[in-house]
């Protein structure tokens, strides 16, 4: 089966680009996959791509000029300009609408009806649209959806042969919300790359918070737990890795709290196995995950994880208890207790340890590809099933009904 993942952008580091790297990988064994970008915005990608995987690019905005199209083209640079300066005619939320242009739209509008694979896996609701309305009937549809918690605007859907979601409670909001112009709904969480991951001893006595610095992310809240729990252990660390717009204002809030000193800012390392082999505690902080591989990260090496139950993956993941620590989402006090708590507790936070390889591995590499190849015979074996264009077609006179 020839099989193409369509990302927004592919340079950047995201969980989104993330994931789909992952899974690009892990389905190269037995098919013949190939990424679409459709911003180049860097001269390489972030993540390593696995080199059965193709990957391609269709507007450059790497350069300082105007964004053009990748593959030659007539228009001129004046021409380009004009057309990015557009907002996207595809259906998209807000966020996306600051992102895509006519330009990406005239790629995606030669690209698409021409597509040569079997399937398409869509990332965002933009791309969604697009996908929906331009590929040929034969090309079965997925959309894989990464998004942060609740449901985004998905309008799409009924036009799509399957909608995937990396967590269990996304997947029941969806089919709340979709009734009977619900595709085919299933869940399959992400998983980590295959790779040798270095052991933690736990001896040590640093906390490690990892991702981007956004106000989603709230990692002032993971530095004021902090500020908190190391008041009674000051000989302990916080270990920030990312960038991001907030780094700036987290500096300062470190040094308003009396903490400078002890939080490190490390930007982002594309070394975090080893990194995590360093940690004692995984501390996640976020408003909102739609599943969170840095836990998988932390657990696989060995690390407990304390993380706020925010919607929708941590609980997912994190075994409370077992492997790690689940505390009300927005209660600093609270997380800064567990955090001192394990701080000066060794035997608990290496009890918790115990368990955490064991948890990571439920969403192991070959688990995970195994429920994409179910999937995938599934919707295969209804390809050429005048059904499937029939319950589409009826999915989307639902769908029309109830917006009415």
């Amino acid at each position: 089966m020839k099989i193409t993942f369509l990302l927004t952008w592919a340079d950047v580091l995201g969980g989104t680009e993330r994931a789909v790297f992952t899974q690009a990988a892990q389905l190269a064994a037995a098919h013949d996959v190939e990424i679409i970008s459709v911003f180049k915005t860097g001269e390489r990608p972030f993540f390593t791509i696995e080199p059965r995987v193709t990957l391609r690019y269709l507007v450059d905005r790497s350069g300082s000029g105007p964004e053009s199209p990748v593959s030659p083209t007539g228009l001129s640079p004046a021409e380009c300009a004009a057309l990015a300066a557009l907002p996207t005619e595809f259906t998209a939320p807000a966020w996306e609408r600051a992102i895509f242009t006519r330009l990406s739209d005239l790629e995606l509008g030669l690209l698409l009806p021409a597509i040569d694979c079997d399937l398409l896996v869509t990332t965002t609701p933009a791309l969604t649209s697009a996908a929906v309305r331009l590929t040929r009937p034969e090309v079965l549809t997925v959309h894989h959806e990464h998004r942060m918690a609740g449901i985004p605007p998905l309008p799409s859907a009924p036009q799509l042969d399957a909608l995937v979601t990396v967590n269990e409670r996304s997947r029941a909001q969806y089919e709340q919300a979709l009734g009977d112009a619900a595709p085919l709904l299933a869940t399959i969480p992400n998983s980590l790359p295959v790779a040798h991951r270095p052991r933690s001893t736990l001896t040590g006595k640093t906390v490690v918070i990892a991702g981007r610095l956004a106000a989603e992310k709230r990692v002032d809240h993971a530095i004021r737990a902090f500020a908190k729990a190391s008041s009674e252990h000051p000989d302990w660390v916080l270990s920030i890795f990312g960038d991001g717009p907030e780094r700036s204002a987290l500096h300062a809030l470190a040094g308003e709290l009396g903490v400078s000193d002890r939080v490190r800012f490390h930007g982002s390392s594309p070394h975090m196995s080893q990194e995590w082999a360093k940690a004692d505690i995984a501390l996640l902080t976020s408003r909102a995950e739609s599943f969170g591989l840095v836990i998988l990260e932390a657990l696989a090496a060995g690390v407990p994880v304390v993380s706020y139950d925010c919607p929708n993956g941590p609980s997912e993941i994190i075994r409370h208890g077992v492997d790690g620590w689940l505390v009300p989402t927005g209660d600093v006090d609270a997380i800064g207790a567990v955090l001192a708590g394990l701080m000066g507790d060794r035997a608990a936070l290496r009890a918790l340890g115990t368990h955490t390889v064991a948890g990571a591995e439920r969403f192991c590499a070959e688990r995970v590809t195994e429920r994409w190849e179910n999937l995938f015979a599934e919707l295969e074996a209804r390809r050429g099933d005048f059904a499937r264009r029939r319950h589409r077609a009826e999915r989307m006179v639902c769908r029309s009904a109830l917006d009415s």
